[in-house]
């Protein structure tokens, strides 16, 4: 049974019917034995929520013929994944001629005849089921050798009486090894019979303007579509996309309100950052000034602080998390600097250590590394004594032995790339702990509505005066000789390169270069001293030792997998190659290509690809030759990819959505967020007759056990 814990008035002892139902297992199902739920698990998941949600991604047409030879007149002129549903008499059933081949079932009529071929089946349950010459109805999909066709793996074979259900066209389902897409239907359909009525959560003036039907009879209908109910504006599909939205709005504002509405503490402005800010060897940009007085205003407000600062590469966050660190640490207070990499890390570590000297603050590290060796050690001892002021660190900050004296802020980098316990677990490490949460991958509004809707949010759109723009080109796979001629050029000038292949290990399945071959054959071509090769498996010391290198120069090449994707500061990278550019998504490619280009020489980057392209991946490709806006970017990837995949957010951090489409459904984003704002006003605790109702839709999203979490940000 899922844990529901809540630190508010909320209170879940009496469970709706609805919210039972759908944590029901699927093993309470008529007909789900141990097998078939196992094989549904893994597939959907193992609740009846899991199950009701898992839709239908096509329609196939199935036309009956009365005959074979019926069949064979007009199967020139059907489309290729046609289905056909005939009517035939068993023959012959043979064992596989060889191992490992398919049993075959040779059927007819009086008008001719064709093979079933089951492979990997049992033929004592085979030859049970099918009795001889009996008459049976078969559906599926027929394949031409020449001129005779046979059927693989029929989707049906059965009675014929089961003629009406395999006309017209029918529902398929992704399926995995085992798992018919018959008894995925079947089961679902189960489930929707034994769904419970409950009271309409919705008010009745939107459902009869919008022309929605009730939540049940929406989910039916997406079990068994019509064409059209593919469309994202169909109103079944509307219906539950609003519907989960509002859930994730209302869940929003309830998680934000128990933890961020308690009072912080004022801290004034500090007076040092005039003086600190003509010591810099750079001007803060407008955009930069702009952006640390909201935050300053927010750290002397009496409320915590929960603010997103976004900005594209290289717009110069760094500084401005200084300056607000700055001003809590002129109050004795502490703060903390959360990475996702060691690497990332140590950049953070090195980039601030001259500003905190030149200040007279105490700055330390403390990594995973170094976390139980005599350092981090005195690094903890410190913290909680209260006399470092500034740590930078990376998921050891989050051990229970780092306790603070008084951790007043919280700064987390790359904040998606933490998951959502791990954020709560540092935030309450401070009594009072503000949250800056910052992110070097633009987030398109659609995503910043949903994700941070009452947070705060400052972005960076300049980049600082003196970075000139990065030079993309487009090139095929078969030009990489070309490409490695004229890295000769490059490392005359003692410049550096990275080169991004996208797997560490050759795999069968795709056919991509792995960088420990790319990186064999660079040193074949430059020698073994210019060529240094870094990826994910590596030790974290072996990580450090390589990327102190390339800094210094010692390597000029960097052969590598994305682990250098955020956070690297090389002045002297002046090139970026990405092999297969087609395998990564648009923002990736952006921050990849976020690399170069931090110094005065001219940069570019080349995207290699491989021949075939998709149409997605090759609009994909030319929006990046065209632009280097990150913003502009991230609304198209979020056009090209769908929300459930932008940024790779299935281990973002961000909410994934299983009706809810983020680019089509802008528009019920913006009214959920409206009705759910509406709502919390009159009802904060969700309490009232309107209240109760609107639990059972927290309930269908699975949303109440995350209430507590989601108050980390």
């Amino acid at each position: 049974m899922i844990p529901r814990k809540f630190s508010f008035k909320f209170s879940f002892k009496r469970f709706p019917a609805l919210e039972n139902f759908l944590n029901y297992p699927l093993s309470s199902l008529p007909g789900v034995g141990p097998r078939t739920r196992m094989l549904l698990k893994n597939l959907v998941g193992d609740s009846l929520q899991d199950l009701l949600f898992f839709f239908p991604h096509r329609l196939v047409e199935r036309l009956y013929f009365p005959s074979i030879h019926a069949y064979l007149r007009s199967a020139h002129t059907l489309k290729e994944d046609t289905f056909i549903t005939l009517i035939v008499r068993i023959n012959q059933i043979s064992r596989p001629t060889r191992k490992g081949g398919p049993i075959k079932v040779h059927v007819e009529d009086d008008t001719g005849s064709f093979d079933l071929m089951f492979f990997n089946s049992n033929f004592q349950y085979l030859q049970k089921k099918l009795m001889l010459f009996q008459d049976v109805l078969v559906s599926g999909r027929p394949t031409f050798y020449g001129k005779k066709f046979q059927i693989n793996h029929p989707d049906y074979i059965g009675a014929p009486a089961a003629l009406p259900d395999f006309r017209g066209s029918s529902p398929v389902y992704p399926l995995t090894a085992g798992l018919s897409n018959k008894v995925v239907a079947s089961v679902t359909q189960t489930a929707l019979k034994m769904a419970p009525d409950v009271d309409e959560w919705l008010r009745p003036e939107l459902l009869q303007t919008r022309q929605w039907p009730s939540w049940k009879e929406a989910l039916t209908t997406l079990h068994c579509p019509k064409p059209i109910d593919f469309l994202p504006t169909c109103p079944a599909r509307q219906r539950l996309a609003y519907d989960e939205l509002l859930a994730q709005q209302l869940t929003l504002l309830l998680s934000r309100t128990t933890s961020f509405t308690k009072s912080g503490l004022s801290t004034p402005a500090s007076t040092r950052i005039p003086s600190f800010l003509k010591s810099l060897p750079f001007e803060l940009t407008v955009c930069q000034t702009r952006v640390f007085k909201e935050i300053s205003e927010d750290l002397s407000s009496s409320r915590r602080m929960l603010r997103l600062l976004q900005g594209d590469v290289g717009s110069g966050k760094t500084v401005v998390s200084f300056l607000a660190a700055l001003q809590i640490s002129d109050q004795n207070a502490q703060v903390a600097f959360l990475a996702p990499t060691e690497i990332l890390a140590q950049q953070h570590f090195k980039t601030m250590s001259p500003w905190a000297e030149s200040l007279g603050l105490s700055l330390d590290i403390l990594s995973g590394s170094s976390s139980q060796r005599k350092h981090g050690k005195d690094v903890k001892n410190r913290l909680k004594e209260g006399v470092l002021s500034l740590v930078v660190g990376t998921h050891a900050l989050l051990e229970d032995d780092v306790i603070f004296k008084d951790l007043r802020l919280v700064v987390v980098d790359e904040q998606h790339r933490f998951g959502v316990e791990q954020r709560l677990k540092l935030f309450k490490k401070g009594r009072h702990s503000d949250i800056l949460a910052m992110s070097a991958t633009p987030i398109p509004r659609t995503l910043q509505l949903v994700n941070f809707g009452d947070m705060g949010i400052s972005v960076l759109h300049e980049k600082p005066k003196n970075r000139k723009p990065i030079t993309t080109r487009v090139l095929p796979l078969n030009r990489i000789d070309d490409v490695i001629n004229g890295i000769t050029r490059i490392l005359e000038k003692n410049q550096r390169i990275y080169w991004i292949c996208p797997l560490i290990e050759e795999s069968e399945k795709l056919d991509l270069t792995a960088a420990q071959e790319r990186f064999l054959s660079l040193q074949h071509v430059f020698g073994e001293k210019v060529v240094g090769l870094l990826h994910g498996k590596m030790k974290s010391v072996e990580k450090e030792n390589v990327m102190s290198s390339f800094a210094r120069g010692d390597i000029q090449i960097l052969v590598s997998t994305t682990v250098i994707e955020v956070g690297i500061d090389i002045k002297e990278a002046s090139l970026m190659v990405i092999e297969h550019a087609e395998r990564f998504g648009l923002s990736q490619l952006h921050q990849l290509r976020g690399r170069v280009g931090r110094g005065e020489d001219e940069s570019s980057c080349l995207l290699l690809y491989a021949e075939g392209l998709s149409e997605i991946a090759r609009s994909r490709l030319s929006i990046l030759r065209e632009t280097n806006d990150g913003f502009k970017i991230a609304e198209e990837d979020l056009r090209l990819r769908g929300s459930g995949d932008l940024l790779g957010v299935h281990q973002s951090g961000y909410d994934i959505f299983k009706v809810a489409d983020l680019y089509e459904h802008k528009d019920l984003l913006e009214m959920a967020q409206k009705e759910a704002r509406l709502i919390f006003e009159k009802d904060p605790h969700l309490l009232s007759e309107q209240g109760v109702k609107l639990r059972n839709l927290l309930s269908l999203f699975n949303r109440v056990h995350v209430l507590e979490y989601l108050t980390a940000g």
